[in-house]
């Protein structure tokens, strides 16, 4: 049986990860996807770190380790700047789905390297998460114009596999001792790496008045921020605890998440959205070996 300790722990996580999305779609109508990354990594990064601390992580960290989470944190920067991109423009209810497919990419990574037995039960989801993404990136109306969303679908894709690459190299790589120690280093250098984008921005555009509101926005960041990171620790703790049960608990945050942006901010989806939606889900549900 369970614990109360893991139970609470997989509460955590899950509520946190349901209301972010949500949460920084709402914000993202205020700030610029880029002065948003910016703040969210902040917070991510506080969040992560604090509790790591708080939870009695260890912190002990080699050259070679500490070179890995730099090239981590940089990939998971840009996965950040890929997804607010795409909430930026399009609907939780289809951005989300795409990123929830990153499960069963890390079931396939995981498989090709580790597990090759494995691996062509594995592959075999591919080909819903091919049709999902396909009927959820129909063209739909966005304002005045319609405009394929492609392009948004495509940035959450990227994320998707950059994540995936990202949590399996965290995975496999680093000591697995100390999980949420080094998520919070990871995501220490997730915040340098955002900070060097933004400054690139400035000094190629000349637009500094592009992160005027930044002060004035850090409080619409403040929530998402601090729950993706303290999110992502109790994650950690979770699969340390109960490494099955946990990605079968993870699978109610996508239809919560759904749920919420369909309660909160009034999101619809047409049929075909739906479907699309569903079969993403039952990808991932097949790629975790529930059924």
């Amino acid at each position: 049986m369970l614990s109360e300790i893991y139970v609470a722990y997989a509460a955590t996580f899950v509520l946190a990860f349901s209301l972010y999305p949500v949460l920084a779609r709402k914000e993202l109508k205020r700030l610029d996807y880029r002065e948003f990354v910016l703040l969210f990594t902040i917070f991510n990064a506080l969040g992560a770190g604090v509790v790591a601390f708080m939870l009695g992580s260890g912190f002990a960290f080699t050259p070679a380790s500490l070179a890995l989470l730099a090239l981590l944190g940089l990939l998971n920067a840009f996965g950040f700047y890929a997804t607010f991109y795409a909430y930026e423009n399009e609907r939780v209810s289809i951005i989300l789905p795409v990123l929830t497919s990153q499960y069963p990419l890390i079931a396939l990574f995981d498989s090709a390297i580790f597990a090759p037995g494995s691996f062509l039960s594995t592959l075999a989801v591919m080909p819903l998460l091919v049709i999902g993404i396909l009927l959820v990136s129909r063209k739909k109306d966005l304002g005045k114009r319609r405009t394929p969303a492609l392009r948004f679908i495509a940035a959450a894709a990227l994320a998707t596999v950059t994540w995936s690459v990202m949590w399996v190299s965290f995975k496999y790589y680093l000591n697995p001792a100390q999980p949420l120690g080094d998520y919070a280093a990871l995501a220490a250098f997730s915040l340098l790496w955002a900070v060097v984008a933004s400054a690139a921005f400035v000094i190629r555009t000349k637009k500094r008045t592009t992160f005027e509101g930044m002060e004035r926005g850090s409080r619409y960041v403040l929530a998402p921020g601090l729950m993706n990171g303290i999110g992502t620790v109790f994650l950690s703790a979770a699969l340390v605890m109960a490494p099955v049960e946990t990605p079968i608990v993870a699978m109610v945050v996508t239809p919560l998440s759904i749920v919420l942006a369909m309660a909160f901010l009034k999101e619809r989806v047409n049929g075909y959205e739906l479907l699309g939606i569903m079969i993403i889900i039952a990808a991932v549900v097949l790629s975790t070996g529930i059924l």
